[in-house]
């Protein structure tokens, strides 16, 4: 996504099913050990959280809090707490319960199918926080039923992300930008030319444009992302929960916001909410959607 990458330093390493890399300017050679403890820590995140490694805590969350409340990690839970008013506050589309819905459309498997509407319709009772409930006094999280699925998706990626550029300042170092995928940036520090991170925003394959990042997270969210066939039709891979099928949108969104996180949330609503109440999601969260 960055823009005339060619005048900075860049590593780069494969985690969460995409490639993580980082920018830095050509006098912060000395830096590179730190992105490489970085890259580590993306890493280990990958590992507690991932819904495919069989010891992760996520995997420990879904194969168990049916069964009673189980303890969560303290990072692990404000994250969850945060989807939770992501949830609310984007009337429902963006939803980390959602995982019965990907697992019906054979998403998490990366076998897309068309659901039988018994099975969809079975995956979206399972869905909703409804269905979940997180107690902050213990600091744990229990289902209602078997089959409830937390799948953090694009938060996770979004979390390792802030995590990363977090060490890298605590490090010292002040000018960088850490990527996932070729959908979220997160920038620090004015650039090589003091002007910002110049990122190449996509709004489809032909079309897009250059923002200037400064201190901030820019996600994308689109059909061009990630797509699938099946039955000889083609789906985007993002879900709306409301009706449990994928998103019928042609065109790609993108925001700026101050974490990657919160810029990985608001982009997927707004990719499924309707105006008005896309307004109110930028409104409270104070993302901005790239022009």
């Amino acid at each position: 996504m960055l823009d005339s990458q060619n005048y900075y330093l860049h590593l780069g390493c494969e985690a969460m099913a995409c490639r993580f890399e980082a920018w830095l300017k050509p006098a912060e050679r000395e830096a590179l050990g730190v992105v490489r403890e970085g890259f580590a820590l993306v890493r280990a995140i990958e590992r507690r959280f991932s819904l495919f490694h069989p010891e992760s805590e996520l995997v420990r969350i879904n194969h168990g809090a049916h069964l009673g409340p189980v303890s969560v990690s303290e990072d692990l839970f404000d994250l969850l707490l945060l989807a939770k008013r992501i949830t609310r506050l984007s009337d429902g589309v963006h939803d980390v319960t959602s995982g019965a819905l990907s697992r019906c459309w054979g998403l998490l498997e990366r076998c897309a199918r068309i659901p039988a509407p018994e099975a969809l319709a079975a995956a979206r009772r399972l869905t909703g926080w409804a269905r979940v409930r997180l107690d902050e006094n213990a600091r744990t999280i229990a289902f209602a039923e078997p089959g409830v699925e937390i799948n953090l998706g694009s938060l996770g990626k979004g979390y390792a992300l802030d995590r990363m550029a977090a060490r890298l300042t605590r490090a010292g170092v002040s000018d960088f930008l850490v990527g996932a995928g070729s959908s979220t940036v997160v920038a620090c520090g004015h650039g090589l030319d003091g002007a910002g991170w110049p990122v190449l925003v996509r709004r489809d394959k032909k079309r897009g444009r250059t923002e200037r990042l400064m201190n901030e997270a820019l996600s994308t969210s689109g059909p061009h992302e990630q797509t699938f066939e099946t039955a000889g039709r083609r789906f985007c891979h993002i879900l709306d929960p409301r009706s449990g099928r994928p998103s019928t949108r042609v065109g790609a969104v993108s925001v700026i916001a101050r974490t990657g996180v919160i810029a990985e949330a608001v982009s997927t609503a707004l990719f499924l909410l309707e105006e008005a109440p896309a307004r109110r999601l930028i409104d409270t969260t104070g993302a901005r959607r790239c022009a």
